[in-house]
């Protein structure tokens, strides 16, 4: 049969379907003997509104709805992929993340929302996220410089040729010692941590310092080097002695008196001090049997408890039968202390040296001169008169309390092999750490607290997603996942078949990338056999049928407008389909429109619906 058609012919058929598609969508209108009524069409169906709409048999996928009779088209925010699915559309894509509906971005795992953009989530060793994804650091760390979201140990005293490996524990790198004597040992030399030993002719004072030492000591004066003693001001050494000690000095000779203090005299028994001149004492001279009655023979006898001067008969000193250390006779056996002193209650005529401020584990030795118990030095110079415990080794967390003893702070307790160092006390064993305070546990590198205080866990600062952070940087996959051979520290979902061209989904099945199939996404997909339904017509009995109602109505309009051009078109492109597969039954010659040309008047493809067998 000639499958041309005529105009004349196509002419008749579009004007019958015109009438029919110019009225309302899904209405036709039928001619019945009461008159004309309006109906739902072929395909159509009432809607709670009364309206007509399409049907779908069976219904539309999700994300779909009925656009044309059995034709689902995508939801608005909804486009189709490559593989024929609608899917939700965002339109400024979703870095980071993936479009969850429409317009509507969920990050992926490791970032987190901030406004409208995925970023990096806030992952802090050693410290916790603000609301702004920032790192706040804990005690004893510090932000990495190079790395806003990592916090790093923090050493006060600084690292210098070493790493801060926990807070204020450094550790030297390879070729380098640890300074054990942070201050150094000036005079001496670093023996062990914190251990000075002084150089010959130094000893340690109190601030476990080098100082000159004087072995014959330096009273009234100061140790300036190796038994070298310079004296006080108003102190000068004695003339002719070998002693290191230091004397008053009086500008000015005593005369019948002794120096006591600087530019002071004290007189002699008998002796009283010139009214005009200080530094001299002269006699206590009279006529008179001082301190004693003439006798007949017009001679002194002295009164019980004098005695007659050596130098003067006429004059009876008081005597006293024990020395007056420090003090002057003035009455039988009575002491009167010179200037700076005292009368000793337990020992009578025995004159000791007072001091305005009490001396702490010490002994006046000289007017207002306190000298330490052994064991004992002074720590401030202008304490002078408190004397503090000395220890020979420094007491590390605890108090000198006693020379050599040393009582540990709170929270810590001495270690076996040092009792001059106290170390902390955790109430349970700090787990891959160290307890650096009391109760107090610094993780090792690579670690992070945990909720218990006490216990450190292994740290992924890139995280470790479907699986466990075993060790540091080290993850472990949940049973069912398998590495992600690009993120060392991302499990992904693994599938019994793997899965070579395409993705594993949750429910361990593959997504396969477009064009390609099967359960493993192995197989690539033949585009040249996968032809949409709607671009398919068949040439039966000269005529052509359309398998979509509504397209049949718009194609005509279309043939009508365009007849003198397209029919010649049409009947080329069949008589060439014809010419290509004259021996195949029309019935079994699909003619497909190639969707890469852009009219009817290019060369088609012609397909065999029996042996997907194509050609032009």
């Amino acid at each position: 049969m000639d499958l041309s058609l005529t105009p004349l012919l196509l002419l008749v058929v579009t004007e019958s379907w015109i009438g029919q598609a110019t009225a309302r969508q899904g209405v036709c209108v039928t001619n019945r003997e009461h008159g004309a009524v309006e109906e739902c069409c072929e395909g159509y169906r009432k809607n709670s509104a009364d309206e007509c709409v399409p049907r779908c048999n069976g219904g539309c996928p999700p994300s779909h709805h009925c656009s044309a009779p059995n034709t689902c088209s995508c939801k608005s925010g909804y486009v189709k992929n490559g593989r024929n699915q609608c899917v939700p559309f965002c339109p400024g894509g979703c870095q980071n993340g993936r479009c969850l509906a429409p317009d509507v971005c969920t990050c992926n795992d490791g970032f987190v929302k901030l406004g409208i953009l995925c970023i990096t989530a806030c992952q802090c060793q050693h410290g916790h996220c603000a609301e702004d994804n920032s790192c706040i650091c804990d005690e004893g760390y510090t932000l990495n410089k190079n790395k806003t979201h990592e916090c790093v140990p923090f050493c006060k005293s600084g690292c210098v040729n070493g790493e801060c490996l926990a807070p204020d524990i450094c550790i030297c790198k390879n070729g380098y010692i640890k300074d054990h004597c942070p201050g150094g040992c000036q005079n001496g030399k670093c023996i062990a941590p914190f251990t000075c030993e002084c150089n010959e002719g130094f000893i340690k004072n109190h601030n476990y310092e080098c100082v000159p030492g004087c072995k014959n000591g330096c009273i009234n004066g100061q140790c300036k080097g190796p038994d070298v003693c310079v004296c006080n001001e108003g102190y000068a050494k004695k003339s002719l002695s070998n002693s290191s000690d230091c004397i008053p000095k009086c500008d000015e000779e005593c005369i019948n008196g002794e120096c006591t203090q600087p530019n002071n005299c004290t007189c002699f028994a008998g002796y009283t001090k010139d009214s005009e001149n200080t530094q001299t004492c002269v006699p206590l001279y009279n006529e008179e049997c001082t301190n004693g009655r003439f006798s007949s023979e017009d001679k002194c006898v002295c009164h019980e408890g004098y005695m007659e001067d050596e130098d003067n008969p006429n004059i009876c000193m008081p005597n006293c039968t024990s020395e007056c250390i420090n003090g002057n006779c003035t009455a039988p056996n009575k002491c009167t202390c010179y200037d700076g002193y005292t009368n000793n209650i337990t020992q009578p005529n025995h004159c000791i040296p007072t001091c305005e401020e009490e001396c702490v584990n010490g002994e006046c030795s000289e007017p207002d001169v306190c000298r330490c118990y052994s064991g004992y030095a002074v720590k401030n110079v202008k304490e002078s008169n408190r004397c503090f415990p000395v220890c020979d080794e420094p007491c590390v967390n605890s108090n000198c309390v006693a020379p050599n003893l040393c009582n540990c702070h709170e929270g810590y307790t001495k270690r076996p092999e040092n009792d001059s160092k106290c170390e902390p006390i955790c109430s349970e064993t700090c787990v891959n750490g160290i307890c650096t305070a009391p109760n107090v546990c610094t993780c090792h590198q690579g670690y992070k607290k945990s909720n218990n205080l006490h216990v450190c866990v292994p740290s992924c600062p890139s995280g470790c997603v479907n699986g466990e952070c075993t060790a540091p940087n080290m993850c472990v996959c949940h049973d069912g996942f398998v590495v992600d051979l690009k993120l060392s520290n991302r499990c992904e979902v693994k599938c019994p078949g793997g899965c070579i061209n395409g993705n594993c989904t949750v429910n361990r099945t593959c997504e396969c990338h477009e064009g390609w199939t099967s359960t493993d996404c192995s197989m690539q997909i033949d585009y040249i056999q996968d032809y949409p339904v709607a671009n398919i017509v068949q040439v039966q009995a000269g005529l052509w049928l359309a398998d979509k109602t509504n397209l049949l109505w718009i194609g005509m309009v279309i043939i009508l407008a365009t007849s003198l051009l397209l029919v010649p078109a049409i009947s080329k492109f069949v008589s060439h389909c014809q010419r290509k597969g004259e021996d195949k039954n029309p019935s079994e010659v699909v003619y497909v429109r190639n969707s890469e040309m852009d009219d009817l008047n290019s060369e088609a493809i012609c397909v065999d619906q029996y042996s997907d067998e194509a050609y032009y």
